[in-house]
């Protein structure tokens, strides 16, 4: 499955960039879409695949506003968090099963985001999404254009 979305956010000049370049690294065409599903279907242990360049390893600039939200879900999760990486524009192809920890989770957590540029709970649903992928015993590869 793939997760998509318009890359909206009014605080992002490079909003269209970053899309372009997301998308075509994960859908440009029939033989990337093709490329990518042979990839999990090939490999198993594959839980998610990230476009190069997108695939972000934490650090202390950007969790500084995600650390508490981060903390919370995981603790709701019951999962481990430890920095790692994530997928920056949250886009990526993903293993249902990889991911479906997030089918506990109650949208109510989720607030409007007015404009801020980090600190959400969207925000910290991207920074989490390798951990959920890894606490499934998956690993996250990445894919270029």
């Amino acid at each position: 499955m793939a997760q998509l979305h318009t890359k909206k956010s009014l605080y992002r000049s490079d909003g269209e960039k970053m899309r372009a370049d997301l998308l075509k690294s994960l859908i440009g065409d029939a033989e990337r879409v093709d490329a990518i599903i042979s990839r999990f279907a090939s490999d198993a242990s594959v839980g998610m695949v990230v476009p190069d360049g997108y695939l972000l390893r934490h650090n202390d600039i950007n969790m500084k506003y995600n650390r508490d939200n981060v903390a919370k879900i995981a603790n709701f999760l019951n999962i481990s968090f430890d920095f790692d990486v994530f997928p920056a524009g949250s886009m990526f192809w993903f293993r249902p099963e990889a991911l479906s920890s997030l089918q506990l989770v109650d949208e109510a957590i989720f607030e409007v985001e007015s404009g801020l540029a980090d600190g959400t709970a969207a925000h910290a649903m991207e920074r989490i999404m390798g951990a959920l992928v890894r606490s499934k015993k998956m690993n996250i590869v990445s894919c270029s254009a």
